[in-house]
């Protein structure tokens, strides 16, 4: 695969997996609305997103990127990446610091990370696990 190409399906994988992200923000609004009412400091949809995109990256990154090159650009460096949201992570643990919510933006920064590993751990697992099936 050349790098035009490879680059290509990576800025259109990119793209879509961000508009999938915004279409989970949307449709998690209504169950988002009630976390943050209830305790005030939780984004579900930036929760969700960060578990879901490492379960399918570690997935992917299983796949022989030699033998399916379409698959591990569009979806690995593409949609996957562009799914997941570290960033709107660091704006939410921007707001707790800000509001003195140490203890509360040490806690998301855990599940977040810890979970987000585990996620991407689990999905990496299942591939081997069925692979060798």
């Amino acid at each position: 695969m050349t790098r035009v190409k490879f680059f290509l399906l990576a800025i259109v994988g990119s793209f879509l997996g961000a508009l999938a992200r915004i279409f989970f923000a949307i449709e998690l609004s209504s169950f988002h609305e009630e976390i943050v009412i209830g305790i005030g400091w939780f984004s579900i949809s930036t929760f969700f997103v960060n578990f879901l995109g490492p379960f399918f990256i570690g997935l992917i990154s299983k796949f022989d990127k030699s033998s399916a090159p379409t698959i591990y650009a569009f979806f690995h460096r593409g949609f996957l990446r562009g799914f997941t949201t570290f960033s709107a992570v660091g704006l939410e643990l921007h707001y707790l610091l800000e509001a003195r919510k140490i203890d509360k933006a040490g806690l998301y920064l855990l599940f977040t990370a810890i979970g987000g590993i585990m996620s991407l751990r689990l999905g990496s697992c299942l591939f081997s696990l069925f692979r060798s099936n």
